[in-house]
């Protein structure tokens, strides 16, 4: 459990990170450029904990596929990008494919 608390740690700040990243602008703001870095250092460290718990395999796609989820949600909703059938039909695809992993091994 500790495992996956760790992992949704780092899921959280790839999210902030890449957002922050955005927000950024090619790092011609300051405050979300300094942010970035911070967040996605804290990324490593939490996912860098995940592995003392999980296995790399388990746990590297959870973190990618989580954090892709993760981000094109925020793109929809903060950044006003197009939704549509097909994003969504692949949205789910991904959290299958979690499912698929988890429940494989």
């Amino acid at each position: 459990m500790v495992g996956w608390l760790w992992l949704l740690s780092a899921v959280f700040f790839e999210v902030c990170g890449a957002t922050t990243m955005k927000i950024s602008q090619g790092f011609s703001k300051p405050l979300p450029s300094i942010l970035l870095f911070a967040f996605y250092s804290m990324s490593v460290i939490s996912f860098t904990l995940t592995l003392k718990h999980l296995p790399l395999h388990l746990a590297y796609v959870a973190w990618a596929g989580l954090g892709t989820v993760c981000i094109v949600l925020v793109s929809f909703f903060h950044f006003q990008a197009s939704v549509g059938i097909a994003k969504l039909f692949f949205i789910l695809l991904t959290l299958f494919g979690l499912i698929g992993l988890q429940t494989a091994q």
